[in-house]
């Protein structure tokens, strides 16, 4: 997972988050998603929402928990925000697994989360969605903690003047 984030902000593509479905019983990967909110200017283009989305065309279905023998899993490389918490809990997915949490995100990208609520854990308890912080939780720490540099650099690169529309043509630069 830190590869493909780091290959995103290296590309500046997107922000350096990167999530994955995996069958739970077998760690086999359904799919995996990266941020491009930046590169596509879609907003809820977030890593979660697009690994579920491509679960979901790949499974065949809205919902790729369907079917009980085949559980599967969202791991993150941050806690989800708000908007990916919703979509999370809509999804199928049995369990999430996140390494960073969100305010340490926030941190690091300069990105809102969002009004994630103080008891969102227990939210995704209450669906029958537990999780947990775990997911190679020194190896994703010590990307971010590395990474950090690159990524304020990729987003300095990504608002030169340029890239703003200062003439007031109402139009995208």
């Amino acid at each position: 997972m830190n590869r493909i984030t780091a290959r995103t902000v290296e590309e500046g593509t997107g922000g350096p988050f990167a999530a994955l479905v995996l069958d739970s019983d077998t760690g086999d990967v359904v799919s995996a998603g990266v941020n491009l909110v930046l590169s596509a200017n879609v907003a809820p283009a977030h890593a979660e929402v697009v690994a579920l989305s491509l679960a979901q065309t790949r499974v065949g279905d809205w919902n790729p928990g369907t079917d009980p023998a085949r559980p599967r899993a969202l791991v993150v490389n941050a806690q989800p925000c708000v908007m990916c918490l919703g979509t999370l809990i809509w999804s199928g997915v049995k369990a999430l697994d996140f390494s960073v949490p969100g305010f340490e995100a926030e941190r690091i990208t300069g990105f809102d989360e969002g009004p994630v609520p103080a008891d969102w854990r227990e939210q995704l308890e209450s669906a029958a969605l537990p999780s947990t912080r775990g997911c190679s939780r020194k190896s994703a720490r010590r990307f971010w903690k590395t990474s950090e540099a690159a990524w304020q650099q990729a987003r300095l690169r990504s608002t030169t003047a340029d890239d703003l529309d200062l003439g007031g043509g109402g139009g995208p630069p």
